[in-house]
């Protein structure tokens, strides 16, 4: 029993410390990444961050794209990259450059 007991504690264990892997939305597929240079004639939207803890600048990057097109975003400029160990955090600024009229 006890043997039984450790087995799934442990399984819960593990199951709760990973975390699936970061995907593109279909939305954040619409999300540019872009240099300043290419921004002149957007509108500023505010702030946005892509973070990943596996250490992947891609990942980050497309977790950013993701929490841009949250905002309705649909341009960024990275300003910053950090890594922390195996922590990425991305921070940009969020643009609206293909205004609908």
């Amino acid at each position: 029993m006890k043997k039984i007991l450790s087995v799934v504690c442990l399984l819960v264990l593990c199951g709760s410390c990973a975390s699936g892997p970061i995907t593109m939305t279909k939305k954040g597929k619409e999300v540019q990444i872009v240099h300043k240079s290419n921004v002149s004639s957007c509108d500023i939207v505010g702030k946005v961050f892509g973070k990943d803890e596996t250490g992947s600048e891609e990942l980050a990057k497309i977790d950013l794209q993701n929490a841009a097109a949250d905002m309705e975003v649909d341009t960024v400029v990275i300003t910053e990259t950090i890594q922390n160990g195996k922590i990425v955090v991305i921070h940009a600024m969020g643009y609206r450059c293909n205004q609908e009229e």
